[in-house]
Order: structure tokens, then sequence, then C-alpha cells
């Protein structure tokens, strides 16, 4: 009983420690280098918060857990949407420092939702072939990326009077960038396991465990940098995380999960406490939800050029009650 805590305390270090590092790290790139810090957000940071999500969700569907891979994916895009962007807007609202960019990447996020949902409600399968065509949106998102970064970018053959040491000390910020991300990914993975472990040393249903401990513990990394974000007033990297985050977790992690199984991926029927038959919840409940979440953070946006705290006070307040909804249902 003692180890799991020990371990969990080391967790939480790692994960406040790393955040800081994998903060700092990203913003002295972004100043440095000229690229906005949405942008940073968006591709480096998000990359790197979304290891656990795509390692769970591999493992899982590798191992016969469809269900789970699917869930986590679409599950950690609500998660991350609904409570961990909204308590960043609640802290920090305002304008963001690239807004083409948004706009890009939101419709991007749409598409990938929309066409999610289409591909499943009727056969409640996603086919290979339907998995190629939302990649599809995440190799353009990569394409798109890596343009736009190398049309921000400041050259450093200018800027050295600018930058100590230049390209070494960039070397250096950009390992510390993916060592930090290393160890969130460790940090979250012994707070996971270890808070499951206690959970289950004291009986608490298995549902109950995978509802709240294994859907927010993938989106530790996630939390972490966006609190340390809002300590550092640095706002707009915490958007391009969350919302590079998401659009990985739909066009990327289930893809390569429909690509690793047999022939595809089928979303299981449930049967929830409340309703009288069977439904595909991931279909049904999961993507409207993240839908729902996502356009009112994105919508309001385009409208108001900004983003207003009564967006994340209402983001939160469906999470919460999808929470409470799933609760209800086991």
């Amino acid at each position: 009983m003692l180890l799991p805590i020990i371990l969990i305390i080391i967790g939480f270090i790692l994960l406040l420690k790393c955040g800081d590092l994998f903060v700092d790290s990203a913003t002295w790139i972004a100043e440095v280098s000229g690229i906005p810090k949405f942008i940073i957000g968006v591709t480096l940071v998000s990359f790197a918060t979304t290891i656990p999500e795509l390692l769970v969700s591999l493992m899982a569907v590798s191992s016969g857990y469809v269900s789970l891979g699917i869930g986590n994916a679409v599950g950690s895009t609500i998660c991350n949407a609904g409570l961990i962007l909204s308590l960043s807007i609640l802290s920090i609202a305002g304008k963001i420092d690239d807004r083409r960019s948004f706009y890009i990447k939101s419709i991007m996020l749409f598409c990938a939702l929309i066409m999610l949902f289409l591909f499943t409600c009727n056969d409640l399968f996603l086919s290979k072939l339907d998995a190629v065509l939302i990649f599809c949106i995440f190799l353009f998102f990569v394409y798109y990326n890596y343009n736009h970064m190398k049309e921000k970018t400041t050259s450093f053959k200018n800027r050295d009077d600018y930058i100590p040491q230049g390209k070494k000390k960039m070397s250096y910020k950009l390992a510390l960038l993916i060592i930090s991300g290393f160890g969130l990914v460790i940090g979250s993975r012994l707070l996971v396991d270890n808070t499951t472990a206690l959970a289950e040393a004291f009986d608490i249903p298995h549902q109950i465990i995978g509802l709240t401990i294994v859907a927010l513990g993938t989106s530790l990394p996630e939390l972490t940098t966006t609190l340390t974000s809002i300590k550092k007033k640095e706002y707009s990297m915490s958007l391009g995380n969350i919302m590079g985050a998401n659009i990985l977790n739909l066009t990327m992690i289930l893809p390569l999960c429909t690509f690793i199984s047999k022939n595809g991926l089928t979303i299981d029927l449930q049967q929830l406490s409340l309703l009288h038959q069977p439904i595909a919840q991931t279909v049904w409940i999961d993507l409207p939800v993240s839908f729902l979440i996502s356009f009112i953070f994105i919508v309001p946006t385009f409208l108001q050029k900004r983003f207003k705290k009564w967006q994340g006070a209402l983001m939160l307040i469906i999470y919460f009650c999808y929470i409470i909804f799933l609760a209800l249902n086991i």
C-alpha cells in the first residue's frame, strides 16, 4: 500500500517539474524563432502531450479492447476541451496571437468530428478506407504547420546577436523540450497506474476507474501544460496545445488504431441504465458532446475575435453534466 502512494507522489513531482520545463522551453523557442506561441502549442507541445493517448489506444486495440481504444481517443477530446480548455478560458480569456491558423485548425477539427460521425452512424464501423480519409486531415495538418512555421520563423543567422550561442542554445532547448515531454508521459503513467491500484484495493468499481482515472489520466500532460501556461500567462500556448491535441486524437490516433486492427474498428452497443435499449454511446453521446463543446469555444470566437469567460463556464457545465450522466448510467 505504501509503494503506490510513493509512486503517486513521484508522478505528481514529475508532472509539475516537467510541466514547468516544457512550457519554458516551448515559450523560449517561440520567442527567439519568431513562431507564434499558438503554432508552437499546436505542433511541438500537442504532439508531445498526446503520447499517452496514442500509447493507451494502440495498446488497447492491439490487445482486443477496441471500445477502450476508441473511447480513450474520443473521450480525451471531451476532457481536453470541456475541462482543461475551459479552465484556461476562465483564467485568461482574451485574444489569440494567430487568428488565421486558429480558424484553419478549427475547420480541421470540425471536419474530423463530422466525418467520424457520418462514417459510423449507420453501421457502427470505422473501415480502413474511412480511416485513410480521416488520416488525410492529419497529413494536411502536418503539411500546413510545416509551411506555416517556415513562413513565421526568423532566420537564426540574423538573430545570433539576440540568441546567446545561437543554434547551440536552440539545440539545448529542443532537447529539454523532448526530455520534459517524456517526463510528463512517465509522470502521468505513474499517477494513473498507481491511483488505479489504490482504487482497486478499496474495491472501487472498474467502470468508475475507467470513467475518472483513465479518461483524465491520459490527459494529464495537457492539463499540466495548461495549468503551467496559465500560471505563466502563456494563454496562446495553452489554446494551441488543446486544439492540436484534439485534432491529433481524431485524425492520427483513431486511424492508426484502425490500421493495426484486423478489419477495422467496430463500435459496441452499450446498455445504459437510464435507457431501455442498448445504444452506441460513442456515436450518439460522446461525439455530439465533443462537437457541442468544440462549437461553443470556436464559433463565438469567430464572431467576437476573442474568447470570453462565459464560453469557459458553459463548456465546464456541459462537461460535468456529461460526467454525471455517464456516472448515473454505470
